[in-house]
């Protein structure tokens, strides 16, 4: 026969084990996660999905979309830039020209003044030609010609020098 004594001890451990087992049943339900994760033991990582031939595929495509928008997008940065280059480049050609313009016109200024200088010097060369033709053309006459060599032969070492007669002269000339 049992004892009250020994039914004492035996509800003592079946109240203790079930205390115990719901203890760990709250312990493993708090690190789970459960109870508002108040032990922080949602944090350990879960298993990854199994990926499926369709979602690789969507994937992909997605990849694929991606990757031509970034291009696009490149491409619409690029051709903004180079439309901003183009524009600095076009105002400093303009620059340029307007300088070279001015320039042109400056020179052709110059170029109308020395023309001007030209023509004025080309008259007085050929006034200056038509002088000199005028003073060198009426030749020295051989008479007087004659008479002033036989006046330097008087100066001269040797007086053999024969002067040319004034009749000789006339006719060649």
């Amino acid at each position: 026969m049992e004892t009250t004594e020994n039914k004492s001890y035996a509800s003592s451990a079946v109240g203790t084990t079930g205390l115990t087992l719901g203890a760990i049943a709250l312990g493993a339900t708090a690190l789970n996660g459960g109870l508002g994760n108040i032990l922080g033991g949602a944090n350990r990582p879960q298993p990854p999905e199994l990926a499926t031939q369709r979602d690789l595929s969507y994937e992909r495509q997605l990849t694929e979309c991606n990757a031509k928008s970034a291009r696009l997008e490149a491409e619409l940065n690029t051709i903004a830039k180079l439309q901003v280059v183009e524009e600095r480049l076009q105002d400093k050609i303009d620059a340029v020209e307007d300088k070279v313009n001015a320039a042109s016109a400056a020179q052709a200024v110059i170029n109308e003044r020395q023309s001007g200088v030209i023509g004025l010097l080309q008259s007085q060369v050929a006034n200056l030609n038509y002088g000199y033709q005028a003073l060198t053309s009426p030749y020295i006459r051989q008479p007087i010609m004659a008479a002033s060599e036989a006046a330097l032969n008087v100066f001269r070492a040797n007086p053999s020098v024969q002067t040319a007669s004034p009749t000789q002269t006339e006719s060649n000339g």
